[in-house]
This record gives structure tokens, sequence and C-alpha cells, in this order.
């Protein structure tokens, strides 16, 4: 017969195990995992009681944290398996080196698209729907690249472009979200406001093949609710308003889409700039 004292320490013991549901709640994951785990021999309990129940040990916990660790740190199921085959310092020194490169690159890249998504939200808070005004901008720096009605019809084409512009930018970078496209300082003069160049802000413009630049300077700006089948006579709404107030287009117009479509017209909210100078 066991001692009091024996048996207490088989309870004991016993109480240092638990079964997969036990184990589930203590780690808060799903009992489903522990089971995916043990099927595929990831993470396995140390034994199976008299009635085929898994049972983990609390040990056991530290090996589970560790596999979480490594799935936080983005590594596969396998390469899971193989860090936990050579858990010896020179292999864990390596994998987390590399690991820790490649959050730096990730950090860049969300660091990048928190910077352009600031952006975008500065801009619409500053960009409502206003009337036209005479207003001082500063520089601009952009890829573009030309591409006239006719060319943009031509599918190759446009492919071509497109895909050098987005080379372009990939290089630099682009300050936010919304799409710009260029009219001409003569299409504005001839009336025709034929849209000509397609256009995205930079973050880092050095050595950009695609490089252009907006001036700063004077500039005649509005904020309008319109489809871009009605563009064109925003234009001229802007440089009726201009030459009422004695000023002149000087350089090439800027349309920009920040919102939209939206409501059943379709229409977008769009920013139109244009460089003007006095008559004196």
């Amino acid at each position: 017969m066991k001692s009091l004292h024996s048996q207490a320490f088989f309870e004991e013991e016993f109480r240092m195990f638990f079964r997969t549901g036990e184990f589930a709640r203590m780690l808060s994951v799903e009992k489903s995992v522990l089971i995916y785990y043990d099927r595929i021999g990831l993470f396995c309990p140390v034994h199976m009681d008299g009635n085929g129940y898994r049972c983990y040990s609390a040990e056991q916990t530290r090996d589970f944290h560790f596999i979480r660790l490594l799935r936080d740190l983005g590594l596969s199921l396998d390469e899971i398996a193989a860090a936990l085959s050579a858990r010896d310092a020179a292999s864990l020194e390596a994998l987390f080196r590399a690991r820790a490169s490649a959050l730096d690159r990730e950090i860049a890249r969300l660091t990048a698209l928190r910077s352009r998504l600031s952006a975008s939200v500065e801009d619409l808070e500053h960009i409502q729907l206003s009337p036209p005004e005479i207003v001082f901008l500063p520089e601009k720096r952009f890829a573009a690249i030309d591409l006239s009605p006719e060319q943009f019809r031509d599918k190759k084409l446009r492919q071509r472009r497109i895909q050098e512009l987005m080379s372009a930018v990939d290089q630099s970078g682009f300050r936010n979200l919304f799409k710009e496209t260029m009219v001409p300082l003569a299409s504005l003069l001839d009336g025709s406001f034929r849209r000509g160049c397609f256009c995205i802000e930079l973050t880092d413009d050095s050595a950009n093949p695609l490089l252009r630049i907006r001036p700063a300077g004077s500039y005649t700006r509005t904020a309008c609710s319109c489809s871009y089948a009605a563009l064109a006579d925003r234009y001229a709404e802007l440089l009726r308003f201009l030459r009422s107030q004695g000023f002149f287009p000087c350089g090439d117009g800027m349309d920009r889409e920040l919102a939209g479509p939206y409501g059943e017209e379709g229409n977008y909210l769009l920013e139109i700039t244009i460089p003007v100078h006095s008559r004196a």
C-alpha cells in the first residue's frame, strides 16, 4: 500500500499536467491549434493518458511561447520546425539577426506608408469645397509622364508609360495617395483644356529621371465637386476668375483627385491650381 506521502507526491505530479482544453486556455490559444501542431509533429504532448487524452506539462508553456515568438516574427511552420531542431546559440543568433533585419525593413516601409497617410490627411483637412482664390504655394516636386488622349487610347503605350512612372515612384517614394494630372499652358490658352501629363508627388527626388518641379509662387486655386466630363468647365471658370482679378496664367495647370467617385452623379472632389502673374 502506498504511503500518504507517496500518494500526495503522485497527485502533485498529476496536477502538473493539463489536457488539451486546459492547456489551450492557459495559453489563450484555440484548442485546434494544439491538435494541429501535434498532428504535424511541431509541438506534441508529453504523453497520452489511459483514456487517450493528450497531456501537456507546465514546462511546455515555455516551448509554446517560443513557437509563438517565431510565428510573430513571420516564420513559417517549416522554418519553426527547423529552428526547434537546432536551438544552439549560434543558430538562434543567426536566426534572430536575420529577423531583426527583416523587421527593420518592414518598419521603414510602414514608416513611409504612415508618412504618406499623414500627408494625405493633412491635405484633406485643409482642402474643402472652396471658391477660387489667389494663394502662394510652395515648391512641389513630382514624377510625371506625358500622355496625350491619343496615346492613352494605345493600350500597350499606356501600360509602358505607366510602368515607367511607377518605377520612378518606387525609386523616390511618393508623398501622398492622390493622383494628379497636368494641363499644359498652351491647352489653357486655347481653351481645349486637354490633359496631357500624369503626375505623382515625390518625397525623395534625387536623380529621378521623370522629375518635374512646380516652382513656388502665386497660384489661383479652387476645390470643386464635379465629374471629369465637367472638369473643362471648372478650368474655364477658374480662368475667368483670375482674369477678373487682373491675373493671367503663366504655367501648366494641375488637377488633383482628393476623393471620389461619390453620389449618384459619380462626382470627385478635385483641387485645381494654375500658376499666375499680374498685368504688371
